[in-house]
């Protein structure tokens, strides 16, 4: 039996390692130069594991995580970029800012509270629910200014997704992002158009790329490449307070 399984690891490890010399990234900054015994290692525990078992680990330990950072870069319009960067602190405390062109855009969520600065620079408040928090098993809330779903997290999105429907990721390469080594899943949904309801739903590609030490995302790619969304800063520690200046004003 010992001999059987030995077999069938160094099978994969020999296929995987074919594979990895002719199969290109989804992720433009990643590289495929991870090593030989990475490569091995994921080679013997995918035939152990599902695609579907591996995004509930990714769930579970994102909704573990404390603190991170979320960027995600937009260019599905014409011009330059829209960045919004989120700093989240669990359970309730949230900073994003953003940036298009020359214009800057700036919201904290503490608590029940929410404030939105934009590009006149003064703070409007807003009343915040726990919904709006990507804490736990919760996607959260978009950004104010956000055009598709920059500020949610995608990672649980997905996930949910998956449990809907039928649609089963494949997996890609081992790569390497911010040199951490994440293994590359890609999945497609139908989403329905409600500008054209009697047509054909258009799908939609996702590439998402799980840190195989933590199983926590390094980056999620929509489509070809018009937003891509960048983690970092795991449970490093966050000191986001609502704005003093919103008070002082208040007061006066």
């Amino acid at each position: 039996m010992r001999k059987k399984l030995l077999a069938i690891g160094m099978a994969a490890v020999l296929a995987n390692l074919t594979a990895c010399n002719h199969q290109g990234s989804a992720f433009p900054d990643a590289t495929l130069d991870v090593g030989i015994l990475p490569r091995a290692w994921a080679s013997v525990r995918s035939l152990f594991v599902t695609s579907k078992s591996e995004f509930h680990k990714a769930v579970a330990a994102k909704t573990a995580a404390r603190t991170w950072r979320m960027r995600t870069e937009m260019r599905m319009h014409p011009g330059q970029p829209l960045i919004t960067t989120v700093d989240v602190s669990c359970p309730d405390h949230e900073h994003m800012t953003a940036k298009l062109g020359s214009s800057q855009y700036e919201a904290i969520r503490v608590g029940t509270q929410s404030f939105v600065k934009g590009p006149d620079q003064t703070w409007q408040k807003s009343s915040a629910t726990p919904d709006d928090y990507p804490c736990g098993d919760n996607p959260g809330a978009p950004a104010p200014w956000a055009m598709l779903s920059e500020g949610r997290d995608l990672t649980v999105i997905l996930a949910r997704l998956m449990d809907e429907g039928n649609a089963s990721p494949t997996r890609g390469p081992l790569v390497k992002i911010d040199g951490e080594i994440c293994q590359e899943w890609t999945v497609q949904f139908s989403h329905p158009d409600k500008s054209t309801p009697n047509q054909n739903p258009r799908k939609m590609s996702y590439s998402i790329c799980l840190d195989t030490r933590t199983h926590l995302p390094r980056q999620i790619i929509v489509g070809k490449g018009g937003v891509v969304t960048t983690y970092s800063d795991w449970n490093v520690p966050l000191n986001i307070q609502a704005p003093v200046s919103y008070f002082e004003a208040a007061k006066n």
